[in-house]
């Protein structure tokens, strides 16, 4: 397993509230990125690492450290002055597990943290060719059939189309902007010219090059 993978494995699990999963993928990053550290300065380098993959985690789900950390958000990393790699390992398994304990246990709470980051992540790569459900999917670690069934019950449409009503209505704006029919198609992911004025047709009513000019 590489370390993108383990952190895809962490991500997934934390958000499925598998605690066991999450803690043996954590081990596993901490064991192939510290070997044997040795100093004060080693361990905190171990803490940041790990503190950084787990706060982006957070953030990606559409979550914010408050949210993760409750009333205390200084309690969610108490990591800073430990001495050695084990007990600092240790703060972070218990961290990991109350994570994903609190995203077991509030369910549905937690999908819909979840969909909106994965809202969130289809705007920022709208304009990213190879945008679909597998590059999604591997985003936030989860098996495609299971994001695609979460998707559609929390947000009461497929992921297809979802994407789908984003890229034209991102395209829309692209040609009133000036850009080009072949280019926005190209940006958006239609290697098919034609293909992409019939859906954008179909959906606005008006063939692209007639709205590029308004």
């Amino acid at each position: 397993m590489t370390e993108q993978e383990a952190i895809r494995t962490l991500k997934g699990a934390l958000l499925q509230g598998n605690e066991d999963v999450a803690v043996e993928a954590l081990r596993f990053l901490s064991a192939r990125r510290f070997v044997r550290p040795d100093g004060s300065e080693d361990v905190e380098e171990l803490a940041f690492y790990l503190g950084g993959i787990l706060i982006r985690i957070i953030h990606v789900s559409g979550g914010t450290i408050r949210e993760a950390a409750g009333t205390d958000p200084a309690s969610l990393f108490p990591m800073w002055g430990v001495s050695d790699k084990i007990n600092c390992l240790a703060i972070f398994e218990n961290v990991v597990r109350r994570l994903a304990s609190s995203a077991s246990a509030d369910g549905r709470n937690g999908k819909k943290a979840t969909v909106r980051g994965i809202l969130v992540y289809l705007d920022n790569e709208l304009t990213n060719p190879n945008l679909s459900l597998r590059m999604v999917a591997d985003h936030f670690g989860m098996h495609p059939s299971y994001l695609s069934r979460m998707f559609k019950q929390e947000q009461g449409m497929a992921f297809s189309r979802c994407l789908q009503s984003k890229r034209l209505e991102r395209a829309r704006a692209m040609l009133r902007e000036g850009a080009s029919v072949l280019e926005t198609a190209a940006r958006l992911g239609y290697s098919d010219r034609n293909h992409f004025c019939r859906l954008f047709r179909r959906y606005w009513g008006t063939p692209p090059r007639t709205l590029r000019h308004r």
